[in-house]
């Protein structure tokens, strides 16, 4: 009796007895968070629900993302007993996947499905028990373009299935939107889309270009970014539409400008089931974004709702007391391939995941049609760009026709971004530089007390105070971070300076001393100038430039060295002339009444010669020997020259001098001569040197200039860079 009682006892045992269902993940690298967010997610509904379900979770872990490798991973998983597969799915290893899936009944739970195309003769497009997280958003785009009224549109892609999907949507809404194509491409880099659209852009005809982006969305913020700061497309003449849901973040914490961009959320704002889970993920993460919020991308969040949701099929199944054997049990034990499965899965799961209904995903509920992957019941959160956030379009509703769309009244649309709103704070934030005499801070003993716009004076703060005060608007002047004026840097593929803040919504208006050029004209808008210059010469106080630069500045006729050295040359002459005189015979003079001068060499007559030879007078002396005739013809010919040069000194002087009150002679000439000949007087003679500010528009010129004496200058100043400054104080 009493062995009949223990037999019973361990045949209930056995029969009550349940494997632990095996989970098999894949990952990619760097998929860290997306990991710990698996596990936890997967901890909370079977270990730590009201019912304990026993589960194992078995990883492969991937380096490289190509199909072979997954081929291997899915092998090793299958070998090991695992009953659903969760992973990613790009398009260069989806077939590996769905083939795995159709032929083994596995069920293939997926972060983010491709959108393939109903195609029977391609059985491994279509994954019979496969689902996405992510919602299709084909249909939503329809409604949209309609709602938009689109007629013309241009398609980007960045997966293999972009035609098909292209194609899905002409079949599906092309009888009521009557689209035309203008142009499709493929990208992987926003260089490429940005010259697409420039290729297509003809400055010679005014057209509006309606761009679908269907690519992931770190590329589609790349596209745009880079076609923010791009000078050679008209931004206005553009407006997108991101077919990919991105979060909240996507639209606060970039730099689109006044670009016009249409998308969805792939979380409802202010949605109370995220806010619950934020704590919690902030503990489990430990990293924080610089706004407070959890450093997470929108795959992040998929994958926690797609563990969600089989986590809710495997509960459905523990419920139900269905057994589900490891599935390597079926491998036939006479297999001679070691590396691949060949057994038969159990297929209840893949029966029962279509069936599942999440309620509460942090995308919203989740379900799913019994004939394809992708979601249904949809209902996502529109939202268009602002130059500083977003606002809330409307709302679609996936009703299975068109009309899906609801507008929400401007009145309550409006969400602040990452960046200080003038709606909210009635303030005109205005971005300037340090540039005397246009814009300067105040040098008094007392500028510690000034605070605000009033640390500030010159020409444009009295112009900024007047144009605020004919607006009645509250300005507030900010210095640009950088202490440029704008310059595109194309390594970086982005505006600095003033130009780059404008464009970023950092500053709503700009007032400064800035050039206008071809290139920050294709970026911002420039009002009227108020001042016109071109190029000029800037130097130090003239003082402070050697005299002996040039030997035409020895002859300023108002210059005490000038008379000094006039007088030095006529006693070196006098001593010279009456040393020659007395060696080689004294010169013949005519003999005065009183008989002072006859033919005898006296210091007195030879300086009086000097003297009188150099104003071009008589003197009635007369050398005799070659040699003083010789000595002479050379000083008559010095003072001719001498004579001249200070004339010409002279009548500069009194044509440039009276307004400025300097009597340099440096001054003088640099003021006489142009531009050219400054520029060219310094590359042969080495002075003047000339130097140039760094970011300005003025070197930007000379480097690109086709001029020869540009080029010139442009490579002296590319060999010497200490001639560039980055700034106009001295």
């Amino acid at each position: 009796m009493l062995i009949l009682v223990i037999l019973i006892t361990l045949l209930g045992l056995t029969t009550g007895y349940r494997d632990s269902f095996r989970i098999g993940i894949i990952l990619r690298d760097g998929d860290e968070v997306a990991e710990k967010i698996i596990d936890n997610a997967f901890w909370r509904m079977l270990s730590n629900g009201p019912h304990q379900i026993p589960y194992v979770s078995v990883k492969e872990k991937l380096l490289d993302e190509d199909a072979f490798y997954y081929h291997q991973a899915v092998c090793r998983l299958l070998n090991k007993g695992v009953g659903a597969l969760l992973t990613p799915t790009a398009s260069p290893y989806f077939p590996v996947l769905a083939s795995y899936s159709n032929e083994y009944n596995l069920s293939l739970v997926s972060p983010e499905l491709l959108e393939t195309p109903d195609d029977p003769k391609a059985p491994d497009l279509m994954a019979k028990f496969a689902v996405g997280i992510r919602p299709s958003t084909t249909r939503a785009i329809l409604d949209l373009i309609r709602d938009l009224r689109w007629q013309e549109i241009v398609y980007i892609y960045d997966d293999d299935f972009g035609p098909e999907k292209l194609q899905v949507m002409f079949r599906v809404g092309y009888g009521a939107l009557k689209l035309k194509l203008l142009g499709i491409t493929r990208v992987s880099s926003a260089r490429e889309a940005i010259e697409y659209l420039q290729n297509l852009d003809n400055p010679g005809k005014q057209q509006n270009f309606h761009v679908v982006l269907d690519t992931d969305a770190s590329l589609a913020r790349d596209i745009l970014q880079l076609h923010v700061h791009h000078t050679g497309i008209r931004k206005k003449n553009y407006q997108f539409l991101l077919s990919e849901p991105t979060l909240e973040k996507f639209w606060t914490l970039h730099e689109f400008g006044v670009l016009k961009i249409t998308g969805f959320l792939a979380l409802a704002p202010d949605f109370n089931r995220a806010n619950n889970v934020k704590e919690e993920w902030l503990k489990l993460l430990g990293n924080r974004s610089p706004d407070g919020e959890p450093d997470l991308n929108i795959s992040d969040y998929y994958y926690f709702d797609a563990s969600v949701f089989l986590a809710q099929t495997i509960g459905a199944l523990w419920s139900r007391n269905i057994n589900i054997p490891p599935v390597y049990a079926n491998k036939p034990s006479n297999s001679l391939t070691k590396d691949c499965f060949q057994g038969q899965p159990d297929g209840r799961i893949s029966q029962l995941i279509k069936k599942t209904n999440v309620r509460k995903g942090l995308t919203g509920n989740i379900q799913y049609s019994e004939i394809k992957g992708t979601r249904i019941n949809i209902n996502l959160t529109i939202v268009q760009s602002t130059p500083t956030g977003y606002r809330e379009f409307g709302s679609w509703t996936d009703t299975g026709n068109f009309g899906g769309i609801r507008r929400y009244s401007n009145s309550k649309s409006i969400k602040p971004g990452s960046l200080p709103q003038i709606s909210d704070q009635n303030v005109l934030r205005i971005t300037s530089i340090i540039s005397p005499p246009y814009m300067m801070l105040k040098k008094t003993e007392n500028a510690s007390e000034f605070a605000g716009n009033d640390r500030f004076e010159g020409y444009c703060k009295d112009m900024i105070d007047i144009i605020c005060g004919m607006l009645q608007v509250k300005c507030k002047i900010n210095l640009v971070e950088d202490n440029l004026y704008g310059q595109f840097d194309s390594s970086k593929e982005r505006w600095s300076g003033i130009i780059g803040e404008i464009i970023q919504g950092k500053a709503d208006v700009a007032v400064a001393d800035l050039r206008v050029t071809g290139k920050r004209q294709r970026v911002v808008d420039f009002t009227d100038p108020f001042d016109m210059v071109s190029f000029g010469v800037v130097m130090k106080n003239p003082q402070s430039v050697r005299a002996a630069s040039s030997m035409f500045f020895i002859f300023n006729a108002f210059s005490l060295n000038v008379w000094i050295s006039i007088l030095v040359s006529a006693i070196l002459f006098s001593a010279l002339f009456h040393a020659v005189t007395k060696f080689t015979g004294a010169p013949d003079s005519i003999q005065s009444a009183s008989g002072i001068w006859g033919r005898r060499n006296a210091i007195t007559m030879n300086v009086w010669f000097s003297i009188g030879s150099s104003m071009m007078q008589g003197t009635g002396v007369y050398p005799r020997s070659i040699s003083s005739r010789i000595l002479t013809g050379a000083w008559w010919f010095s003072t001719t020259i001498f004579t001249c040069l200070l004339i010409a000194s002279l009548t500069s002087q009194l044509r440039v001098n009276d307004s400025a009150g300097v009597h340099s002679p440096q001054y003088v000439q640099l003021k006489a001569l142009s531009l050219e000949s400054i520029l060219l007087e310094s590359l042969e003679k080495g002075w003047p040197k000339i130097g140039v500010v760094s970011s300005s528009s003025t070197a930007s010129f000379i480097k690109r200039s086709s001029l020869p004496l540009y080029k010139r200058l442009s490579a002296v100043l590319e060999a010497n860079p200490d001639l560039k400054i980055s700034s106009r104080d001295i």
